[in-house]
């Protein structure tokens, strides 16, 4: 790799690869996929606070809490600039968050449920708005995960003698309670042989397997 900057004014540059060894068989080369991309620093996200060290944290819709982020840049630019990005689709596109041009971001709550990924670009001066002259760092995942939805239904009305089932969805683990101090876990929930002292109302807490 090489560093060099273009003088004012100048916007193309012409880069000439030769092959400088002396002839013979064997000495050239046929290459047909040379990239260029973006030499710069190396930028390392982080999310404060995050003794374990991940790069990825996982939420309930109603239980978030504001994050921040942190970014460390490596020396590499004169007058580096700042933007945090975006994505909601797994980083195949990513979005400008306004604002946001410092190496600190603070994430506020998300009103919905998605799975987020952020990272934080760095350019030299105003070169940072052209993708093909700015670096990028590592991704911080956040996943917001819904409560669940449950839909309850049961085969009653039933007779003394008879067997209830309960049954519940939209979840990973069922709590029930019901009349008399009944508890059960699990769906459907069986109840056989009936008693007139076991009707009333039972309710089921559904958790998702995100734990919300």
């Amino acid at each position: 790799g090489l560093v060099f900057t273009t003088p004012s004014g100048v916007t193309d540059i012409v880069l000439r690869m030769t092959n400088n060894a002396p002839g013979g068989c064997g000495n050239d080369l046929a290459l047909d996929d040379i990239t260029f991309r973006p030499c710069g620093p190396k930028v390392q996200t982080s999310i404060s606070g995050n003794t374990g060290g991940s790069d990825t944290i996982s939420y309930c819709v109603d239980g978030q809490s504001p994050l921040t982020f942190t970014g460390a840049v490596s020396s590499g630019y004169n007058a580096p600039s700042y933007q945090w990005q975006v994505s909601t689709d797994t980083g195949i596109t990513w979005a400008d968050i306004p604002g946001a041009q410092s190496t600190t971001y603070t994430r506020p709550i998300s009103a919905a449920a998605g799975f987020y990924q952020y990272r934080l670009v760095v350019g030299e001066g105003s070169n940072v708005v052209l993708p093909s002259c700015r670096v990028s760092s590592n991704q911080i995942t956040v996943r917001v995960s819904p409560k669940p939805i449950p839909q309850i239904a049961n085969n009653g009305p039933k007779c003394a003698g008879d067997t209830v089932v309960l049954q519940a969805s939209d979840g990973a683990l069922y709590q029930w309670t019901g009349p008399g101090g009944f508890t059960a876990v699990g769906q459907p929930l069986t109840i056989p042989h009936i008693t007139p002292s076991q009707a009333g109302q039972y309710q089921v807490l559904v958790t998702s397997a995100f734990g919300c």
